[in-house]
């Protein structure tokens, strides 16, 4: 490069051409633009020399239409790369006074800044060229920075900051009738309106764009990413199948122009859904190929957002935490280095669930406060963290803690009005008040979080309001309110259990709802040693025979265990899809109830739903007639003590032991052909490590040691 400045000094002191000499250090800053701004800064203003406009203009259009060319690449050397031309770019057009040049070189070092992550500088760059086009009166270009400025605040400061922004860009582009412009604005509103929880307006703002994108002619990457959005917002409805088929979409028509970040964003997006409803192999392989793609494409915040699905479905339902650590980290790096506010409380969370998981109660309070530090001002993630950091407090056995969050939690969604997130948190500040002993603060609780989630129709959310009242009542001795409480709960848990379709959900479901049954086992035999002719412990051990059919239930594997040997396979393929569209019009059921719905789809909605059970039962009532094998393992009868004497004790000489091992207290009844007794044992877990020694001793001797020999032993 010095070599050629020495040349331009020389040629243009005896006033020869300069095209040559510029010629050779066009196709010099070309091959390496490294430090080209600082080169052409020499050339222009350190010799003192004029340099021809057209000759300058030629070479700032060759560095741009290069630099544009690298930044369509797509992966970080090539953008660092494209900065250099930009920049060298840039210096010609300011010198040659080309103002619209230069707004237009400027954007394009906001948006290349911005694919690096690097928002600060790159709103540097974007404010000046808003400033640029709005003096020069280019709409069009106005309209395009303001949309970009948008996107920046609100990575780095939220949906305030850049509402205005955006309905700017919406009005300018509107005035000059920029459909493609138009539609994307209309997707980035929607966008800011799902971080503030209004989802509503986040839906109506997608379907106005969906129709102009599909009217353009070859835009099908952006109806692929409205088609994405599209599905989130019936994701996060609990809309499963309009979810699905809106991605399932975006990855045909994405597949079809073979647009890998289409692919990757559909398949991300697939997975995400696969995670919410309980299928985590399936979601695994959605987000494998998906995170090879981002990879591919250098789209880090892609990468990032793949890399903290695939952490979460590693280390929840999954349940492999070591695996899904450095995953969790590398995706907290990632969106750190790209200053991705969202993400990176999704990344947090995650990484407190894995800590929990592996028994860091500390780091995962650490973690999660982080989450609520950047969760603050966006409504929907700091409802969230509220209720999370209240089950964190718990956790760790602060109640005052716990009760101080868990009141912000209810105070913050009553302002903000979002009853669903007010019933999370109701539901754990009754569980804190109930550890400390405020039982009338808690039922006052559980019984409103209990209301909504009757209103709502969320048979699972119903159940866990009617236990923890149920647990109440038990600790206030009131025995027969608890005792109806705690059935009125385990028989909408095994009812709710029941209709789930995904066989690891429904196991999953069944262990978070087991400790109902071990604390209404203990309430029965409590009431056993009050009054011990009413029979409480011979009723305690039909919970754990209950209990425990559910748990096997639950784990089996229908098709392994050849339990659907001999059944109609018309009526299982009738009990599989009358069970589905259960599934379906409950979710249209909760959405009803949160919105201003048509009265009479609502009651349409309850009616079906009726007519549905009362067909499910006919047809199970059909299974069980054809085939009673399936029955009694998918429809478990425990057999009462009377039944278990006369069918499984064999004769005289015959005893039966039962366990119910439980985490305060644990218990044991004996059967014979001609008793029956029940007898309080400590903890489980003393239980055990006494078996687990008592199991050591009998199998030590079948150790070989070192050096032992055949004739010692």
């Amino acid at each position: 490069m010095i070599g050629h400045l020495r040349c331009f000094v020389v040629l243009t002191h005896l006033r020869v051409s300069l095209c040559l000499c510029l010629l050779a250090m066009l196709a010099s800053l070309l091959a390496s633009p490294s430090n080209a701004r600082e080169h052409l800064h020499l050339m222009l203003t350190g010799s003192q020399v004029g340099v021809a406009q057209d000759t300058q203009s030629n070479l700032a259009n060759q560095l741009l239409t290069e630099a544009e060319k690298l930044r369509a690449a797509g992966t970080t050397a090539s953008r660092r790369e494209a900065i250099e031309k930009y920049n060298a770019s840039l210096l010609l057009w300011q010198n040659l006074g080309d103002r619209a040049k230069e707004g237009l070189v400027r954007h394009s070092l906001c948006t290349t800044h911005n694919a690096l992550g690097e928002r600060q500088i790159a709103l540097g760059y974007c404010e000046k060229a808003h400033a640029l086009r709005r003096e020069l009166g280019d709409q069009y270009g106005e309209a395009e920075t303001l949309n970009l400025i948008g996107n920046l605040q609100l990575a780095l400061h939220g949906p305030p900051a850049a509402l205005d922004f955006f309905q700017r860009a919406l009005v300018l582009r509107r005035a000059i009738s920029d459909q493609r412009g138009v539609a994307v604005t209309l997707g980035n509103l929607a966008r800011l309106y799902a971080q503030t929880g209004e989802v509503e307006k986040e839906r109506d703002l997608l379907l106005e764009a969906l129709p102009l994108a599909k009217a353009l002619k070859k835009e099908e990457a952006l109806e692929g990413s409205l088609l994405i959005s599209l599905g989130n917002v019936h994701n996060r409805l609990d809309e499963v199948e309009a979810a699905f088929s809106y991605y399932q979409q975006a990855l045909t028509l994405s597949q079809a122009i073979d647009n890998k970040r289409s692919q990757a964003d559909a398949l991300t997006s697939l997975g995400v859904l696969y995670i919410g409803i309980g299928s985590p192999q399936q979601a695994l392989d959605m987000l494998t190929p998906a995170l090879t793609l981002q990879r591919l494409i250098g789209n880090r915040a892609g990468e990032a957002t793949t890399l903290i699905n695939l952490a979460e479905v590693l280390g929840g339902s999954l349940g492999d935490a070591s695996k899904a650590l450095p995953l969790a980290e590398e995706a907290l790096k990632l969106v750190r280095e790209l200053q991705l506010a969202q993400p990176e409380i999704y990344a947090l969370t995650i990484l407190g669930t894995i800590y929990h998981r592996l028994g860091d109660n500390e780091k995962m309070l650490e973690y999660d406060q982080k989450a609520l530090s950047l969760a603050l001002g966006r409504k929907a993630y700091e409802s969230f963290m509220l209720t999370r950091l209240t089950v964190d407090w718990l956790r760790l056995n602060n109640l005052p803690k716990a009760i101080e969050y868990g009141q912000r939690a209810v105070a913050f969604d009553r302002e903000t009005g979002n009853r669903i997130e007010l019933m999370y948190a109701l539901h754990e500040l009754c569980r804190a008040h109930h550890r400390n002993a405020d039982y009338t603060s808690a039922t006052a609780a559980c019984r409103e979080s209990l209301e909504i989630t009757r209103q709502r129709g969320d048979r699972e959310a119903e159940a866990k309001s009617l236990l923890e009242l149920a647990r109440i009542a038990a600790h206030q001795g009131d025995w027969l309110k608890a005792r109806t409480l705690f059935e009125e709960s385990l028989r909408l848990a095994e009812t709710t259990a029941d209709k789930l379709l995904n066989n690891e959900v429904r196991a999953s479901f069944t262990d978070l709802n087991y400790s109902g049954y071990d604390d209404y086992i203990a309430l029965l035999m409590k009431q056993h040693r009050k009054n011990t002719t009413a029979a409480f412990d011979k009723q305690a051990l039909q919970v754990v025979e209950r209990a425990r059919a559910r748990a096997l239930l639950a784990s089996l594997n229908e098709v392994s265990a050849g339990i659907r040997h001999g059944v109609d396979a018309a009526l299982l393929e009738r009990e599989q899809h009358l069970r589905k569209q259960l599934k379906i019009k409950a979710l249209e059921q909760n959405r009803l109830s949160d919105a201003n719905a048509n009265q009479g789809r609502v009651s349409a909605v309850a009616r079906e739903i009726s007519e549905l059970s009362v067909e499910l039962a006919q047809v199970r009532g059909k299974i069980k007639l054809s085939s009673p094998r399936y029955a009694a393992l998918t429809q478990p009868q425990p057999l009462a003590t009377s039944q278990i004497k006369k069918e499984v004790i064999a004769s005289d000489d015959t005893l039966l032991l039962e366990y119910a091992l439980g985490e305060e207290q644990s218990f044991l009844w004996t059967i014979s052909a001609n008793s029956f007794n029940s007898y309080k044992l400590p903890k489980g877990e003393v239980i055990e490590k006494a078996a687990q020694r008592v199991y050591d001793l009998l199998t030590d001797r079948n150790k070989t040691l070192e050096y032992e020999g055949a004739e010692e032993s």
